[in-house]
């Protein structure tokens, strides 16, 4: 969502970010393809891109992150999971072309159960999404397992906890039951999940946060 974070997360207001279902939910990830596009960027731009890479976007929304990702290697694959149906039928129209060349596949999972083996994918993007999962460590863990020994994990966040949050973003974190970490609580809960080295990086003048962690 790429909005000033002093109105994260402003999607919230058309129906539940964590779920999006029928026609609010489909218009609110519509827009999240759009809005979240500067920060997915910012983000992908810690990654060294390989030729034949299997890359993972969990919680991939409406599918224009995977998108993203497919543009900046030639080979390789891109998988995409998402809980929400509504997420996993726009990633899929949105990504047809490159679903129907064999270069993506789109499936309906949950963080804490992924759909890969052990050691099967070699770089995974979360944009936006670690502020619904139910339980953040299983699902960090989770990632580890299914990562190749020297994959990494990109995080993308638009806001996290700084003790100096605006009264709105406070507001919509405590209505939607959003998680927030601190720059410490996850480096932590990476390092606990299993991954070698954390670094994380944040952009002058937001509340943006990358962190890349890797195995």
């Amino acid at each position: 969502m790429n909005r000033s974070a002093s109105n994260v997360p402003a999607d919230a207001l058309a129906g539940n970010p964590g779920n999006p279902t029928g026609e609010a939910g489909r218009a609110m990830l519509e827009r999240m393809n759009e809005s979240h596009g500067e920060l997915t960027e910012w983000a992908l731009g810690f990654v060294e891109f390989q030729n034949g890479y299997e890359a993972l976007d969990v919680g991939c929304g409406g599918g224009a992150t995977m998108q993203r990702i497919a543009r900046r290697y030639a080979g390789g694959h891109v998988h995409g999971i998402d809980h929400s149906k509504e997420a996993v039928a726009l990633a899929r129209k949105t990504n047809q072309k490159t679903i129907e060349a064999g270069r993506m596949t789109v499936r309906r999972a949950s963080v804490e159960r992924l759909p890969f083996d052990s050691g099967s994918i070699d770089m995974a993007v979360s944009v936006e999404s670690l502020y619904f999962w139910p339980r953040p460590d299983a699902g960090l863990g989770e990632i580890c397992r299914v990562l190749r020994q020297g994959g990494q994990l990109v995080i993308a966040l638009e806001a996290y906890e700084n003790g100096n949050l605006p009264e709105n973003v406070q507001a919509n974190a405590q209505q939607f039951g959003l998680f927030m970490p601190t720059m410490g609580e996850l480096r932590c809960l990476l390092r606990e999940a299993g991954f070698d080295s954390v670094d994380i990086c944040t952009q002058p003048n937001t509340l943006w946060l990358a962190a890349i962690a890797t195995k």
